[in-house]
């Protein structure tokens, strides 16, 4: 919308759109592997401003036709985002930020909300991703006295493994589960593509074109030779979007 809020949409194959949800304050969508229904944030008019954009939100889980299924309510003084489900289609993992301050917490619930978890505490960025066996959580760690810090979350033995990492945004798995890629969320400022190596920490830059950043990148093939990438161009205001597959040496390959 003109006014920076947010409705889910559904793109059909033949680009064909239709609206889900009509509220103007749902967005952060994560599908269900089977298709069968997502979690979302959401966040009511009262709690935007022009001036700040949202400050309050929940996760809701929502069925195909953008219907409420369950809503899992903050605590107190927090709010809820970016969620993301399992492989298994069972659990959510979101980030609760406090409003108060920079802290957050990685949560883990089922599909109905129940069973909730803290499985990490820290000033954490963007959504966190689930390994492709569903063991792992990667989430990105903010320092003001340094670099960014990877943490990958073991859930089952309850160990943390950390890497300084250069990237920023949204982390994502390669489809075999050795490596994660990174890349900004803010087409202005944001750092290049970086993808690390879950065993050592060593750290890949993806060469981006002159004058232009990628955001929201993912893998665009099973062996994770190819990149989905969001190109920005860096003009004055007006920011052509398209959508590219890259190749890990930034060639455009479409």
């Amino acid at each position: 919308h003109a006014s920076d809020r947010y409705d889910l949409f559904r793109v059909h194959s033949n680009g064909h759109l239709t609206r889900l949800t009509r509220d103007l304050g749902t967005y952060d969508p994560s599908v269900a592997p089977d298709g069968t229904w997502l979690a979302a944030t959401r966040s009511e008019p009262d709690e935007w401003s022009d001036a700040g954009g949202y400050d309050g939100g929940r996760v809701v889980v929502l069925r195909p036709d953008g219907s409420v299924e369950t809503t899992i309510e903050p605590r107190t003084g927090w709010m809820d985002h970016s969620p993301s489900i399992d492989p298994t289609g069972h659990r959510i993992a979101f980030l609760r930020q406090s409003k108060l301050s920079a802290g957050a917490e990685v949560v883990l619930v089922d599909r109905d909300g129940g069973h909730p978890r803290v499985v990490a505490e820290g000033g954490f960025l963007g959504r966190p991703a689930w390994s492709p066996d569903g063991t792992t959580l990667a989430v990105l760690r903010y320092r003001r006295d340094g670099p960014q810090v990877l943490d990958l979350l073991d859930l089952a033995g309850g160990v943390t493994t950390s890497w300084p990492v250069d990237g920023e945004g949204d982390p994502v798995f390669s489809p075999d589960g050795t490596r994660v890629l990174m890349s900004s969320r803010s087409y202005e400022t944001g750092p290049p593509v970086v993808e690390a190596n879950v065993a050592d920490g060593h750290q890949t830059v993806i060469p981006q074109p002159k004058m232009a950043n990628w955001t929201n990148a993912s893998y665009a093939d099973r062996a994770g030779t190819e990149l989905r990438v969001l190109r920005f161009e860096q003009v004055v205001e007006m920011v052509p979007q398209r959508l590219q597959v890259v190749g890990r040496d930034g060639t455009v390959r479409s």
